[in-house]
């Protein structure tokens, strides 16, 4: 008699979004759902919707891979962060010019650290100013995105962007918190929300 052992319970259209699910079908073998990747790791699956997004979900980041990703061509930074050109890894905005190559090109630093340096003095930023090689920009807190005038910040709504939260979302000024649904239990990274109480199977 073989054992199964389903792990987290998740339900066809009612909740559209799983972060991290990890589904166990035996002790050697695991498989995912048809809207699923399954990460190098072998155990633990994410949305196809999260593959290549510039975030890692796996905890090998194997959804972030260039082996992956290289047949999706948009590749789109979060907010208040720089894209590394070719190399679909993006990294904070305040990391520009701070004497370390963060990008593996050396794109985030170089002569233009020092020649645009004066131009953030008088960019007016509400927040912090940003040097690129194609001159300044300002940017924002996290919890805010740059406003319409180029300077100041506004409330970035978390809870719009897809796949922000498992289940439910609550946006504030400047952050946000995810919840759970009856049933479901809040992860460690305060956005997955698994079933409290595993399904487990036999088959004879």
């Amino acid at each position: 008699m073989s054992e199964f052992i389903l792990a987290l319970v998740t339900i066809s259209g009612l909740f559209p979004i799983a972060k991290a699910v990890s589904v166990l079908v035996d002790k050697d073998h695991k498989t995912c759902g048809p809207a699923e990747f399954l990460c190098h790791d072998h155990v633990t699956c994410i949305s196809l919707n999260w593959l290549c997004d510039g975030e890692p979900d796996c905890p090998d980041d194997s959804d972030e891979s260039l082996d992956q990703c290289t047949r999706h061509l948009e590749f789109t930074c979060p907010v208040n962060h720089f894209d590394c050109i070719g190399a679909r890894r993006c990294i904070h905005m305040s990391k520009l010019c701070n004497g370390i190559n963060d990008c593996a090109d050396g794109l985030d630093e170089g002569y233009h650290c020092r020649e645009f340096s004066s131009s953030c003095d008088r960019a007016q930023c509400q927040y912090r100013c940003a040097v690129t090689r194609n001159g300044t920009t300002c940017y924002c807190n996290n919890g805010f995105n740059i406003a319409p005038d180029g300077k100041g910040c506004e409330d970035l709504d978390e809870c719009s962007i897809y796949g922000m939260c498992s289940q439910t979302c609550m946006n504030s000024n400047g952050s946000y918190m995810c919840g759970c649904v009856e049933g479901y239990l809040m992860q460690s990274d305060n956005r997955t929300c698994k079933a409290k109480i595993g399904i487990r199977m036999k088959k004879g």
